[in-house]
């Protein structure tokens, strides 16, 4: 009777209806009996049928209800007084009494139940459960208008033995036997079994629950299920509910399934009593098959978690944040690694966090016995704003216990909107390049990992924006692979040796090249940087191929003491005369060029790595015009694979970094102070092309793993 359906049940109904009009016809000569005491029978079984467990009440019955039932079983019973009637034989008064009895019995438990089951008393709350209970099983609707029925049978029916037998014979069969639901269950049995099926729904046995939200089963030997199963489960006190499975241990010698609640807000009254036909009694928890429930789980599976369950990864774990995501996780077939984006819910808006650490936990449960888990932890990126294209911060933090999904797996196609993609998503990571430059930039890793690709892709991406970039560039990497040919002018640059190198004065400033050589840059710069052409926005130097000499001592015997500048120092004046340039035109809020140090520590190089004793004091000025630029339009982008040898003056500004893989632990410290420990961690293995992205530039406002563009799907996207 429990698994039939409502079409299954409504058939079984008429069918029976049809019986005791039947049977009205042959007893009284009438299908429809007369109202007094002799169709009392007709009536009490008609009644049992339609409130009973075909229709009405087919699972369990709620004390309101017991108390119309006893209600209108006494009106009906009164409406018959035969105790003062001479002509009754004594035991057809006593068994009336008897009836009344019960009926008055199970009207003062329903109300018992109702009064005092959420009562603030412990012993009046104890009263109501029990009372519950009692009336769940003797205030059916069968058992109320059954002794209603076999009363009127026996007292009004007995002297025709006829009419006694038939109607004796009719409430047996249709009033408490009831043989079709019978058959309809075993043919119901049978198809499982030709199926392949469970024959018997029932998988498993409530334990518990952890607050809020997760359901313990104790699965049953013998029975199998899958993770992600919808269960019905009914509890000690009749009330259905449902959970999808999220794991199974093995615990005590017993398997164990851990389930999340699932709102059932939009099943109907007969969805959720289809349900309570699955868990046939108190405790049960019973799989929720497609066969004949489909309607149910699609309409469950407009919850995201429902629809996502095969995502489902674990729960969000206690100790939680408003930054930091700790989950425990449920699913040990799923991919987890760090960088994968999670998702959960914190109010009404799905959250998004990406993995960065991962820690195998010990559990104590009932009987001191123990099981292991892993629990991710994760940090928050935010709720994407597809308008905007971005995440967008949320505050607060999620429930705990509320289930946590593995975003699916999915390729980022290159763009020009999107400097890369959150891993094994289609989240981009957009870079603001105004503020690349107005607020400086780092890009930090060992060697081979991708820095330089990254860099061209950033100079492209400005060159586009209508930002000049300069690029000093000592591994004559960058013009050809961004596509730069030597002006004539900047090759007689390069083509001058030893610039005044034979040029010794008394005043020592005067002697060596030095000014000729700022004369001559100067011009190029200033040529540079006046046009506006879109082909003309790079330029490429190398600080290393510029042979100046310096005097640095004064005249004795019509010599002096010289020295060719270091690429540091080359770094200072170029950098410095940009800023005059710049300057020359009045400040602007928006960026006018960056400045490239590629292999920064050779030519920014902190003051202990300094490699001649002119280095520190080029390295200071460099500093100097980048603190001074910005009110210019004038930023850099800074590239080294050695952060402990680049002088701070200038990373400290750097407001945007990519930091890609390194092992370098002063880098590595220094790091910290602006990815926190979480990301800090994960930089020893991060994969090629890929980088934390962090700061102003970003559209992401926290700290995110993100896998680079491909450079040659990049390349092609190009004007």
């Amino acid at each position: 009777m429990h698994q039939l359906s409502q079409q299954e049940r409504l058939f079984i109904l008429l069918v029976y209806i049809a019986i005791l009009l039947t049977a009205s016809r042959v007893v009284l000569g009438s299908f429809l009996p007369p109202t007094s005491e002799d169709g009392l029978w007709f009536y009490a079984g008609l009644a049992s049928l339609l409130l009973g467990n075909l229709i009405v009440t087919p699972f369990f019955t709620k004390p309101a209800d017991s108390i119309s039932y006893s209600v209108s079983a006494l009106v009906a019973l009164l409406a018959t007084y035969i105790v003062d009637d001479p002509a009754r034989l004594p035991f057809e008064k006593i068994l009336w009494i008897a009836v009344v009895v019960y009926e008055l019995a199970v009207l003062v438990l329903a109300t018992a139940a109702i009064v005092f089951r959420s009562s603030a008393g412990n012993v009046r709350r104890a009263l109501g459960a029990e009372a519950f209970r009692a009336v769940g099983g003797i205030g059916e609707a069968r058992w109320v208008y059954s002794a209603v029925f076999f009363l009127a049978v026996i007292v009004f029916h007995r002297d025709d033995a006829a009419e006694f037998a038939t109607l004796l014979g009719v409430g047996l069969g249709v009033v408490i036997l009831r043989p079709l639901e019978f058959f309809f269950l075993v043919a119901q049995r049978v198809n499982r079994v030709l199926r392949g099926l469970n024959a018997d729904p029932i998988v498993g046995e409530l334990i518990g629950r952890q607050e809020p939200g997760v359901i313990l089963v104790r699965r049953l030997p013998g029975r199998t299920v899958k993770v992600g199963e919808l269960l019905a489960i009914q509890g000690q006190d009749s009330e259905c509910f449902v959970g999808m499975i999220l794991d199974e241990f093995f615990l005590a010698g017993e398997t164990w399934l851990r389930a999340g609640h699932v709102v059932m807000a939009e099943l109907s009254e007969d969805e959720r009593t289809a349900l309570q036909q699955l868990a046939t009694y108190a405790g049960s928890a019973a799989i929720i098959d497609a066969g004949r429930n489909q309607t149910i789980i699609d309409k469950l599976s407009r919850q995201p978690v429902v629809s996502g369950r095969e995502q489902v990864v674990g729960l969000v774990a206690p100790d939680t944040d408003s930054n930091t995501l700790l989950v425990e996780v449920t699913r040990t077939d799923s991919v987890m690694e760090e960088g994968r984006l999670l998702q959960t819910r914190i109010g009404n808006k799905t959250v998004l966090y990406q993995v960065v650490a991962g820690v195998s936990r010990e559990e104590v449960l009932r009987e001191l016995n123990r099981y292991g888990y892993a629990r991710a932890r994760a940090r928050k990126i935010g709720s994407w704003d597809q308008m905007k294209g971005k995440f967008a911060q949320v505050k607060w933090l999620p429930l705990v216990n509320e289930p946590v999904l593995l975003v699916d797996d999915q390729i980022g196609q290159p763009s020009l909107d999107a400097v890369g993609y959150v891993p094994k998503t289609a989240y981009p990571i957009g870079v603001d390049t105004q503020k690349l430059v107005t607020h400086n930039t780092a890009i930090l890793g060992i060697l081979g990992v991708g820095k330089t690709f990254l860099a061209f892709e950033l100079i492209q991406r400005m060159q586009i924006d209508g930002i000049k970039v300069i690029c000093l560039d000592i591994t004559d990497e960058y013009g050809p692979e961004l596509g730069f040919v030597i002006p004539p002018e900047l090759q007689a640059l390069y083509d001058k040796v030893a610039w005044g190198k034979g040029n010794h004065q008394q005043n020592k400033e005067e002697g060596g090249g030095v000014r000729e050589f700022k004369t001559e840059l100067k011009n190029l710069l200033d040529a540079f940087l006046a046009n506006d052409q879109v082909d003309q926005r790079l330029l490429v130097l190398d600080p290393a191929s510029f042979d100046v000499w310096e005097q640095t001592g004064g005249m004795f015997q019509g010599s002096a003491a010289m020295a060719s500048l270091s690429p540091s120092e080359i770094t200072r004046i170029i950098t410095e005369l940009t800023l005059q340039n710049l300057q020359a035109k009045g400040k602007s809020p928006t960026a006018r060029a960056c400045v490239i140090f590629e292999e920064a520590h050779s030519l920014v190089p902190e003051w202990n790595s300094a490699a001649v004793e002119g280095d520190q004091r080029a390295a200071n000025g460099t500093a100097k015009s980048i603190l001074q630029g910005r009110k210019y339009g004038l930023g850099c982008l800074l590239v080294t694979q050695r952060t402990a040898n680049v002088t701070k003056t200038i990373l400290n500004q750097c407001n945007t970094i990519f930091a890609m893989r390194s092992y370098d632990s002063t880098g590595i410290e220094y790091l910290r102070a602006h990815l926190g420990d979480d990301y800090t961690r994960l930089l020893s293995t991060l994969d090629d092309q890929h980088a934390v992205v962090f700061g102003k530039a970003s559209s992401c406002a926290d700290p995110v793993v993100i896998a680079l563009n491909d450079r040659d799907q990049f390349k092609a996207l190009l004007p």
